[in-house]
């Protein structure tokens, strides 16, 4: 099962910089956002379901993180970004309901 980290400017570099995974699933979130309560449910959900080891789940409030939010290009929440070996490979801007997110992750394992 895994969690999921909540990451802020202070601690984005080092969770977002090469680790031994295959696979780091970020939410950029906000509180004013309505889609992203619910996709929210879906996130941990899906982190919560996961017992695969390659994956890491983390989710940023963008107001607490202005300078990754800058950093990453987000300009519209929720975004998921997908990262691998601390490099950007893919990204999902709105709501992915729990099977979307799923086959995103899946995809992205054994591409």
């Amino acid at each position: 099962m895994s969690d999921v980290t909540s990451i802020d400017d202070g601690t984005a570099t080092e969770w977002l910089s090469p680790r031994d995974i295959t696979l780091a699933v970020v939410m950029f979130w906000a509180t004013f956002s309505d889609p992203c309560r619910p996709y929210a449910v879906v996130f941990k959900g899906v982190a919560a379901g996961n017992a695969d080891v390659r994956l890491r789940f983390a989710s940023v409030d963008v107001d607490a993180a202005l300078n990754t939010v800058r950093e990453q290009d987000i300009r519209q929440v929720p975004t998921t970004h997908f990262f691998r070996n601390g490099q950007l490979i893919d990204r999902a801007v709105g709501y992915l309901s729990t099977e979307a997110l799923k086959a995103k992750i899946e995809a992205l394992l054994n591409a």
